[in-house]
């Protein structure tokens, strides 16, 4: 992708124009599916009252590949 004399789009750039487009945001809607960072899902996991809730920690560990429960 080609910005107007500008050269080629950076990756940072480009990720947040598709995250933020608002087409995206209905195709991930329909799809039932959010973006959110890795660092915030790792956040939640810490959390003691998570912790506590074994399905919901099992379903956290998916999102970040098998790190939690190794």
């Amino acid at each position: 992708m080609l910005q107007e004399n500008k050269g080629p789009m950076h990756t940072q750039e480009l990720q947040t124009l598709l995250v933020t487009s608002p087409a995206i945001q209905e195709k991930l809607y329909s799809e039932e599916k959010c973006l959110v960072p890795r660092d915030f899902v790792q956040t939640i996991a810490n959390d003691c009252q998570i912790q506590s809730k074994p399905l919901v920690i099992e379903e956290i560990d998916q999102l970040l590949g098998g790190q939690l429960l190794g």
